[in-house]
């Protein structure tokens, strides 16, 4: 049985939620919901108690077209991936927004089915002749590792590493 349900069919808007792209839990226990459908984050408590709502629809900082990504990067902010605008922008545990990057895939098709867990887990994009990235894995410490290939692998694996800004720092 669930422990906390966020979300109703009928109700406050705020609670209605559409095309929901990801949620995290921050460290006071408060729920961040990447509400596609609305181009906002929405927060609720640790009760399921409606917050606030972080971002709004356009292209500038802080705004959102497509939020369907949202991970922890650290104890004190994470990230969300815009589909539709192909960038990441980093916000604080207050919604404050920091930052944003422009993360390009070289196929309109990377993202579909992955599985995004900051630090741990892999992008897993499907396998497509014309996709030259396979896997990228964000660090906790910002940084984003690209590969052509699935780890592990057979054979050496080549990677390129870019910091959030975009601007590549390594090859490995």
């Amino acid at each position: 049985a669930p422990i906390l349900e966020i979300g109703v069919r009928e109700g406050e808007e705020a609670y209605q939620l559409f095309r929901v792209g990801g949620s995290i839990q921050l460290g006071d226990g408060r729920i961040v919901v990447a509400n596609t459908g609305s181009r906002e984050l929405r927060v609720f408590g640790p009760d399921g108690v409606f917050q606030r709502s972080i971002g709004r629809d356009g292209e500038g900082p802080g705004e959102f077209r497509w939020p369907s990504r949202i991970r922890v990067v650290a104890p004190d902010t994470f990230l969300v991936w815009d589909q539709s605008l192909q960038r990441v922008s980093l916000f604080d545990a207050d919604g404050r927004f920091l930052s944003m990057a422009p993360l390009r895939p070289t196929s309109s098709n990377l993202f579909p089915g992955d599985e995004w867990l900051m630090g741990k887990n892999w992008i897993d994009s499907p396998v497509d002749s014309v996709a030259t990235l396979r896997f990228v894995k964000v660090t906790k410490e910002g940084w984003v590792w690209v590969s052509s290939v699935r780890p592990p692998a057979d054979s050496a694996i080549d990677w390129r590493v870019y910091a959030l800004s975009g601007r590549q720092v390594a090859e490995v």
